[in-house]
């Protein structure tokens, strides 16, 4: 068997190390713009020898898209350990009618560099996405679609676009059912709150308008609950109702009554034993399942090890952006999972081991939960997990050279591997082994709280310039940034060193986010209540805490994070890894600088600082203006063929891009003419331009719009505008607008 490990580099060929260059000469270089009339000159479209999308699934519970990456050279990536390196981007789209139609759910990225180590490194992303929901009784099993393009964003909304360097990997996933939150009986829901749950689920949409909302049949919805929604009750299915559901389905005995086996056999007994346990003994674990022998049960599942047949663990990587393992399986069989999506299921657990040079050592276990699928898919199903691993001790500054690790995952069915074996195997699931890279960086001192500042506004400090601007693509969102100053909420991100056991009773810690607007001559305290919202992971098991209405009594935030794993010990996660939820306001734009301090609860020193965050504040929408001077000018009479023409402008001091449209779109042609030179048009209906070809600060002149071809109607004419600030953490592009009125005629 060959080593998968085992790579052996060649020259990096001139497509690859001029890659961008080329890309400027001629944007069809390489033969994956559909409908260029430029000429390809090296057709490589879709070369996976340097890196490859091996897996993608979802993690349901979480509504988490994830995804797996082989990094499989040794150069070509832009640079060593402390080096920018180069982007690998990842957009994921998902399909609900099989293909015909694509939603783009956004776009993830990891920073790869050229790592001389065995090969390939492993490397996972994650995207929160909001999925539409459906109730228990209906399987909601969309396709997904993962583009990987190494050092070239993916275009939004092409599903179809081939990258350069990288590949497409498809697969299906199953969502989440809909969470009945409102603790109310669905007859007796009223409108506001339906209203709310359905908005939740992403069911209806968030903006979604009183006159739109009036052509729904909310009563249809309350039928829909009272028929399915409120069958979500896990019920868990007794072995005599999975010995009904399951004898004329060819699932074998020892699969569905496995956890009932488990059950009676003591820690650390061995399986077998149970077999020659007093068969009248263990019959009464066993009623409605006839004359089944339980000693012949137990005797097949005595020889089940490793078995693949239902479930498989395929893929395990680390993602850099926020330390979290993550791994993807498969699962095979419509049958066999202990009931439906409106039953308790069962549960595939994930254990993982990391090696650091001093042997396997237990770093946590995780899981997700499946169910009988009636129908799934031929290609099976697609099922992620992942596992917070704090990994800042074994961190070592990129001078010293990149640190790799080993990576152990153990899948295993309805019961936790045994963190002390790394070597077990399973009865049901498989084991996979893989190589990561630790990112760099300083290790904190033993004994001591430091916080770290990983993401502001949602993407990663790393990739924010001593200005204050961001580049790439976001760590907590689906958006990429160019040159991006932040607006409106701007979340904080990140982690305090050796975070206390909470959940054993021990002393918190307790943090507080300083700002300044003066170079750090002086500093503000930031401390508004904002929501937090925490998950707990507990012997494998993820559940959702309370939301917490975070405050800072005399300016300090309790700390809720606890990284402490062992059986019975929860481990508690704050969402986003969020610290802070800092208000901006258009009185504030400009530079600040953003640092964290932190102490032990009750005492007033010592104090640790964080490394200071430059960051560039812009809370101003674009100003617009449109307006006609030709003719009668605005809301008059033209006549179809003449030319509408009048001055326009769209400003700001971050400028990303403008659109004329014309409503309804019936044609035309619209050209501008900036005052800084140059004649500029396009159409049918709309036509625009965007940064960098446009400056920074926007665009002045005039524009026309040839109505030649355009029917006789009454129309409006929009000019909108764009910026690139990263807008509450979550989306780029708060938006300007003017509108003028028109009334062509033949």
């Amino acid at each position: 068997m060959v080593d998968k490990h085992v790579f052996k580099d060649g020259k990096i060929e001139k497509e690859r190390a001029q890659f961008r260059s080329l890309l400027v000469t001629n944007e069809n270089y390489f033969g994956n713009v559909a409908g260029s009339e430029l000429q390809a000159v090296a057709n490589i479209a879709g070369n996976d020898n340097y890196e490859q999308l091996m897996c993608v699934g979802l993690h349901p519970e979480s509504d988490t898209l994830e995804a797996v990456v082989y990094i499989k050279k040794n150069g070509g990536y832009g640079g060593d350990i402390c080096s920018d390196g180069t982007p690998e981007y990842v957009r994921f789209y998902l399909s609900y009618d099989n293909g015909t139609t694509w939603q783009d759910q956004g776009v993830t990225s990891f920073t790869a560099q050229d790592i001389p180590s065995l090969k390939p490194l492993e490397y996972a992303v994650q995207l929160k996405i909001k999925p539409r929901k459906k109730i228990c009784k209906i399987e909601n099993l969309p396709l997904v679609r993962a583009v990987l393009s190494w050092n070239f964003l993916p275009p939004a909304n092409s599903p179809n676009w081939v990258p350069v360097w990288g590949n497409v990997l498809d697969g299906v996933v199953q969502i989440d059912t809909f969470k009945f939150w409102l603790g109310q009986q669905a007859g007796v829901l009223n409108t506001s709150a339906l209203v709310s749950l359905l908005k939740e689920n992403n069911v209806l949409p968030a903006d979604i308008t009183n006159a739109q909302l009036a052509k729904i049949d909310l009563e249809e919805y309350k039928k829909e609950f009272a028929d399915g929604l409120l069958k979500a009750d896990e019920a868990e299915l007794s072995v005599g109702e999975l010995h009904a559901a399951y004898k004329d389905l060819k699932i074998g005995a020892e699969r569905y009554l496995y956890p009932t086996v488990q059950k009676l056999v003591a820690p650390g007994k061995a399986l077998a034993s149970a077999a020659n346990s007093n068969p009248a003994k263990l019959g009464t674990n066993f009623t409605g399942i006839g004359d089944l022998d339980i000693s012949d049960v137990i005797g097949n599942l005595v020889k089940t090890d490793g078995d693949t047949s239902y479930e498989e663990l395929h893929c395990v990587g680390l993602n850099t952006n926020n330390d979290n393992l993550e791994a993807i399986l498969k699962v095979k069989k419509p049958y066999g999972f202990l009931g439906g999506l409106c039953k308790k299921g069962s549960r595939e657990y994930v254990a993982f081991w990391m090696d650091f040079g001093a042997g396997w050592q237990y770093v946590g276990t995780t899981s997700v939960r499946t169910h009988d699928i009636t129908h799934l898919p031929d290609k099976g199903l697609d099922y992620a997990v992942f596992l917070p691993v704090n990994l800042a001790e074994y961190r070592q500054p990129c001078h010293k050279g990149p640190r790799a690790a080993k990576v152990r995952a153990v899948l295993s069915w309805e019961t936790p591997p045994n963190p002390a074996d790394p070597n077990a195997v399973p009865h049901w699931g498989n084991r996979e082994d893989t190589i990561v890279l630790i990112t760099p960086g300083k290790p904190p001192v033993p004994g001591t709280h430091t916080p770290v500042i990983e993401t502001v506004g949602g993407m990663s400090v790393d990739d924010i310039n001593a200005a204050g601007y961001a580049n790439g693509a976001a760590v907590t969102a689906g958006f990429n940034a160019t040159d991006s100053p932040f607006g409106g909420e701007i979340v904080l991100g990140g982690h305090l060193a050796y975070p206390a056991d909470i959940s054993a009773g021990a002393t918190p810690l307790e943090y507080r986010v300083r700002v300044s607007n003066d170079g750090g001559g002086s500093w503000q305290t930031v401390s508004n209540t904002f929501s937090l919202h925490r998950t707990q992971l507990l012997d494998g098991i993820w559940s959702t805490l309370p939301v917490i209405s975070e405050a800072a009594p005399a300016e300090w935030y309790p700390y809720r994070e606890d990284l402490t794993a062992g059986p019975g010990n929860a481990m508690v996660f704050v969402a986003g890894n969020v610290l802070a939820r800092w208000q901006t306001s258009p009185t504030m734009d400009g530079a600040w600088k953003v640092k964290i301090e932190s102490r032990v609860t009750g005492t007033v020193a010592p104090v640790w600082t964080s490394d200071t965050v430059d960051v560039m504040i812009d809370n101003h929408a674009p100003d617009v203006m449109l307006d006609i001077t030709s003719g009668g000018g605005v809301c008059a009479d033209f006549t179809s063929g003449t030319v509408i023409s009048g001055p326009y402008h769209a400003l700001d001091d971050h400028f990303s891009s403008y659109q004329f449209q014309l409503v309804p779109a019936n044609g035309g042609t619209f050209t501008v003419n900036p005052s800084g030179g140059g004649t500029f048009s396009g159409g049918p209906s709309v036509f625009g331009r965007s940064y960098p070809a446009v400056a920074t600060t926007g665009e002045v002149g005039t524009w026309e719009f040839d109505t030649t071809g355009v029917p006789q109607c009454g129309y409006v004419i929009y000019l909108y505008a764009w910026d690139r600030t990263i807008v509450d953490s979550g989306y780029v592009g708060r938006q300007g607008s003017d509108v003028v009125g028109v009334c062509i005629r033949e």
